[in-house]
């Protein structure tokens, strides 16, 4: 059984905008940097793709999700006095900060996920696995729990917001990144309503992302 679990990657893609909008204020990009900036506020979950090979079925658990890959990417942006470079390990910081509030991230690759992980009772710290074989699809447990989580869902009403000011007042020349999030949330929604639907009828409809 494998799960993926993750603070939506559109959250992660508008702080991604939002933070690297507000540098460009002090630090003129090109839209080439931009990109790569906003790129690496999401790169983290792209570790999913190793799950084929691993026998490690939790990406929070890879090195990409630990604070060490964040600094390893600032370490080569001084190294080369690369501003741009640095503000992809912030934006890689920033990624693994957030996702220690809802499930918790393996933080200093010790083994071990550690955060205040607010979507999980304490007493459910050390059942997860169980908890998830009580649903029809596994992933249900992680989707219903953060789309039901008032927290989670003003977050991302928040930060969805943010960016789209920030990307219009700012930064109007790179207004086509916006479709990154328009995918990523889109994706979000159709995987919401394709589980829900799962747990209803018992069966499937579609095929998900590592499913």
């Amino acid at each position: 059984m494998s799960f993926f679990t993750l603070m939506h990657l559109s959250f992660h893609y508008a702080i991604g905008i939002i933070f690297t909008s507000l540098i460009s204020l002090f630090v003129p990009l090109v839209w080439w940097q931009y990109g790569v900036i906003v790129f690496f506020s999401v790169i983290s979950d792209f570790d999913i793709v190793y799950l084929i090979w691993s026998s490690q079925k939790n990406h929070r658990m890879f090195f990409t999700h630990s604070i060490y890959f964040s600094i390893l990417v600032l370490l080569i942006g001084f190294a080369f006095a690369k501003f741009w470079i640095i503000a992809c390990g912030i934006v890689a910081i920033l990624h693994v900060g957030a996702d220690l509030f809802d499930w918790g991230t393996n933080l200093f690759f010790s083994g071990h996920i550690i955060g205040p992980r607010l979507l999980l009772a304490r007493d459910e710290l050390d059942r997860v696995p169980e908890l998830m074989a009580q649903e029809v699809d596994h992933k249900w447990f992680f989707v219903k729990r953060y789309f039901n989580s008032f927290w989670c869902q003003f977050a991302e009403i928040l930060a969805g917001v943010s960016m789209i000011l920030s990307i219009t007042l700012i930064t109007p020349d790179f207004w086509y990144f916006i479709f990154g999030y328009i995918l990523a949330l889109g994706y979000h929604l159709f995987e919401f309503f394709e589980l829900r639907y799962r747990s209803i009828h018992n069966r499937a409809r579609f095929q998900l992302v590592n499913h």
